[in-house]
């Protein structure tokens, strides 16, 4: 991706091809299970509110990812950014399906 020069480069982490795309197969999962989860949430708990509770989720893990200090505790901040990301797909995609006819 655009950023595994930066990650390869990093003084702290020391990235292999590997570890990159494992962290790249940990956001992707996290993504796919935050959605089942956080939908299922939105569902419960109402749109608005699951919006700002996975849009915090997503920019307190983003945060953690870039203060990892090795590649476990990275993989596990990216798989969390993830699955904010993937419950703020099923909160905004349901509500803009409401807005735009």
């Amino acid at each position: 991706g655009a950023v595994s020069g930066a990650l390869k480069a990093s003084p702290t982490l020391h990235l292999s091809d590997a570890e990159i795309g494992a962290s790249a197969s940990a956001y992707l999962a996290g993504a796919v299970l935050g959605a089942f989860f956080f939908g299922w949430l939105t569902d419960r708990l109402g749109r608005k509110r699951l919006f700002f509770v996975t849009l915090g989720v997503y920019i307190a893990a983003t945060a953690a990812s870039a203060l990892a200090p090795d590649f476990a505790m990275f993989a596990l901040f990216r798989f969390i950014t993830g699955a904010g990301i993937g419950g703020e797909y099923t909160a905004i995609n349901s509500a803009l399906q409401e807005l735009i006819p």
